[in-house]
């Protein structure tokens, strides 16, 4: 996709959140939460809302009971069917209203601390022509690699998912025309993170401002 678009997008519908949290609103208006633990003070509620694992800098039961309305579909790994209307596992697909859904793996090469066994998600979503990859909390890139989706999401804290020079590599073989760090910041020692890794990574790539400060 051309990349002026993918800019604008950005630009216009997408809101960090902090941490590997995001809201995205779609063309006509409809609102996606990925990993909504910090909100902002007056949230708008959720037509979608996808949780890449149960920990508690992703999922949080008070900011899900915030934005939850009647209708609002929430995806999420096996282990939080109990909050979910629908629960995937790694490497499934399906549509849900305008988005089509497709989970790969989150997991860490050294399984700490997070095992590859507990099924953790990403998920590429497809909507208004665009293909979003949001990792989750991974530090392996392998099965990423030649996805090319127009945005990608990944996480360069360090601890629990890539370091800088890794989340770069990984990002080389992604192929995302645009690729946004996230999950910096809020792990100590991690805020000049962001910044290092659009120094590092040779591709195209855009800083977002966190909206909510957590």
């Amino acid at each position: 996709m051309d990349i002026q678009k993918v800019r604008q997008f950005l630009a216009d519908r997408v809101l960090w959140l902090g941490q590997s949290g995001f809201l995205i609103t779609t063309a006509d208006g409809k609102t996606i939460y990925i990993d909504p633990f910090f909100l902002p003070a007056d949230p708008l509620p959720a037509d979608y809302v996808f949780l890449t694992h149960a920990h508690g800098d992703h999922y949080s039961p008070r900011s899900l009971r915030k934005i939850r309305k009647p209708g609002t579909r929430v995806v999420a790994p096996k282990d939080l069917a109990a909050v979910a209307t629908d629960a995937m596992a790694v490497g499934e697909e399906i549509v849900i209203g305008e988005v089509a859904v497709k989970t790969f793996p989150a997991y860490n090469r050294r399984g700490f601390p997070h095992p590859r066994s507990r099924n953790s998600l990403g998920y590429l979503l497809a909507f208004d022509g665009f293909r979003i990859y949001h990792a989750g909390d991974t530090d392996s890139g392998a099965e990423l690699v030649g996805m090319r989706p127009d945005v990608a999401f990944l996480p360069i804290a360090g601890f629990a998912t890539f370091s800088i020079k890794a989340g770069a590599e990984a990002a080389r073989g992604l192929g995302a025309t645009i690729t946004v760090p996230m999950h910096y910041g809020f792990v100590p020692f991690s805020g000049k993170n962001g910044e290092k890794f659009v120094q590092t990574y040779a591709g195209e790539s855009v800083l977002l401002k966190n909206s909510v400060k957590g």
